[in-house]
Order: C-alpha cells, then structure tokens, then sequence
C-alpha cells in the first residue's frame, strides 16, 4: 500500500498547485488550498512513521500527531466561506482551531527536546499516556464526526432554504459540499470502526491502528480531486455559458451559428419585451429552458443574443433586472412594511444570502444601505 500513500500525499500537493494556479480565487478557494496543503502534510508526517523515516530521524516526532483534530475546523470554515460568499476572512473562524493549537503549544517542550529524549518518551507513551495524548485521542475521535453531521444538517437547510436553486453556482457548491462531508464522514466511519474493534477484540493494528485510516485518507485525497475537477470552478476556472459569472460572450464564439447579426438585435428586442410585459424574472425558477419555450427559440439561440447583443450571459441580465426590480421596492412606500428577505423573495432571488451578494455586485452596495441611503435622504 505504500503506493497508494504516496499517491495520496502527491495528489493532496498537486491539486493545492492547481488551486493556488486558479485565476480570481475567492476567500472558500484560499481556504480549500490551504486545507490541501495540510493534508498532504498529515498524510506525509504518516508515511514517515509507517516507512520508519521518523524511527531514524526522531526529530520528526510529533509532527503529525494532533493534525487529525484539525480536519473537521477545515471542512467547518470552507464550508462557511463557500455558502457565504465571503469576500474577507472571518477571523472568529479560527476558534475552531483552538483546541489543535492549544495541544500542540502545550507539548512545546518535547518539539523542542533532544531527539533521542523525543525516540524515548514516543516509545513508552501510551504506558502511561499524558493528558494531551487523552484529549488528543478524544477529539480525534469525535471532533471530525461532530463537524460533519453539524454540516450536513446545515447542507440539509441551506437547500431547503433555496427551495429552488437560484443559480447554477449555487447548486454545485451545494453538491461538491455534499460530497466533501460525505467522504469525511466515510473517513471518520474508519476511525471509529478501527478504534471500536481495537477495544472489543483487543487487536492491534498495523502502525498504532492507523494503517488503515491513512488508506481511507488518501482515497479521500483522489475522491476529493475528482470531484474537484468533475464541478465547475472548484480546483479550476471554468468557463460555462448559463453561470451568471460567466465572464462577457463575444461575437466569435457564434460565428458559426445560424443565427445572422440582424436576427439576434430582432430577438433581443422579443427577449426583453417578454421579460418587461410578463416579468418573467420575478420567478425564482425561471431558466433559460423557460425563456427559449415561452418564445418558441432554441436555447442557444437566446444565448448568442443576449452575449453577442449585450456581452451577458442569460442569468446575468436576468440579475440586472431583479436588481433593478428590488431597488424599487426598497424604496417604495407599498413596500415599506417588507423585511429585507421579503424583498428579495419578491424580486425573484431564492435566498438572503444570494440577494444580498448579487445586489452588491451590480449596485455596488447592499440592501439594506439602498434602503438606509433612501431614507436619510427624505428625512432631510
């Protein structure tokens, strides 16, 4: 199995290089790149002691011991960076690390003892095992599954909270989140195993019983990449045309359409006359799929006009016009009785968060600022 390890400790550092080579990468993304880097530093502080690198270098001991106290902090934070949004870092996330910090601080003296003292006190450590071992082995146990139930219940209201999903992007973070909490879950169904058939059966098994945790981990590491690559913009920027990130569509890529230059202004002009007469875009389900049925056009035809007449994509302006849509709203005395919430699910948008994050991006500020800046206004 040392293939496999290797592997896995190759993979984890290969896909932090594809992230840390992904262009605009957001605060979830920085996160997700350091999160790589430190499992593949526990995967290798593993191998070392499973080849006996660490036997012959006593040095290194210690290394890895409490980093498993820190995976379920990880998945915690990225998961929060991601749903949110976030453009900063939140620095209340790092209290998640405490208890990894706390340990790791409180054995400073043994990182720094004579190697030969470290060789001494490893071999007898669990005859008489200190409180950090304890706690260590506690949390270890349980922290990771502690974060991933926590998570997949917020998963759980997240989507229903969405109802619907609001965009493309939205649908696959929620799903690559899904599967990163289910592959830890997996992981952590190992360690517990492992550990309970330890007590009952009074086994050993191979390396202190963690031979077979760190070949669930790095399983983990080649599930984590191909998900990571199989979902758009996660490891890699992707280019998709109906993601309302999408960068500008040109006139180049429609070259070889059907559709004439004459043909896409006269569809444009049906596209938006559609959406200002029956305010399509107030709908919290609507696709391009709706649009291309509701006028009778193939979908990639509504593409190219909206990109080649306009350069957005087809959620982009339909974004423009909710935003457009609640900018009224918020300023609106028949309105004045709605929450924030209430006016964003009336404009079309499936949750607060994605209303708040999308009319910032296109009026530059939030909400409830729009609102405030309305009233200071009037007052004087």
């Amino acid at each position: 199995m040392d293939f496999l390890f290797i592997v896995g400790i190759a993979q984890a550092f290969f896909f932090a290089l594809l992230l840390g080579r992904k262009k605009d990468k957001s605060i979830a993304d920085n996160i997700l790149l350091i999160w790589l880097i430190f499992i593949g530093l526990h995967l290798l502080g593993f191998y070392w002691d499973y080849s006996g690198f660490t036997s012959q270098h006593p040095h290194l001991l210690g290394f890895s011991w409490f980093m498993p106290i820190a995976e379920g902090p990880f998945l915690w934070i990225y998961a929060a960076a991601l749903l949110s949004g976030a453009k900063r870092f939140n620095p209340w996330w790092l209290i998640h690390f405490v208890p990894f910090v706390f340990l790791n601080v409180s054995i400073y003296d043994f990182y720094l003892s004579p190697p030969e003292e470290k060789a001494q006190f490893a071999s007898t450590l669990w005859q008489n095992p200190p409180w950090q071992a304890v706690l260590g082995n506690f949390l270890t146990l349980y922290s990771g599954p502690v974060y991933v139930i926590f998570l997949l219940v917020r998963l759980k209201r997240f989507r229903s909270g969405l109802r619907d999903f609001f965009s493309s992007t939205e649908r696959i973070n929620l799903l690559w989140l899904q599967r990163l909490s289910w592959g830890l879950a997996g992981i952590w169904a190992v360690v517990l195993g492992t550990y309970a058939y330890c007590q009952i059966a009074d086994a050993r098994l191979p390396d202190n019983n963690n031979y077979y945790i760190f070949i669930a981990v790095s399983l983990f590491v080649l599930f984590l990449g191909y998900h990571g690559l199989k979902y758009e913009n996660i490891l890699v920027k992707y280019i998709s045309q109906d993601m309302a990130s999408e960068e500008a569509v040109t006139v180049e890529r429609y070259k070889k359409s059907g559709l004439k230059s004459d043909d896409e202004k006269a569809l444009l002009d049906e596209i938006k006359m559609l959406l200002a007469k029956q305010k399509l875009y107030l709908g919290q389900n609507l696709t391009l799929d709706d649009l291309a049925k509701a006028l009778d056009k193939p979908r990639h035809y509504i593409s190219q006009a909206i990109g080649s007449e306009e350069g957005l994509t087809f959620y982009s302006l339909v974004n423009q016009l909710r935003v457009e849509a609640a900018k009224e709203k918020l300023v609106s005395e028949d309105f004045a009785h709605f929450s924030l919430l209430g006016i964003g699910l009336d404009s079309g948008f499936n949750s607060k968060a994605s209303f708040n994050r999308v009319f910032k991006e296109y009026a530059g500020i939030s909400p409830s600022e729009h609102r405030e800046r309305h009233q200071k206004i009037h007052q004087h």
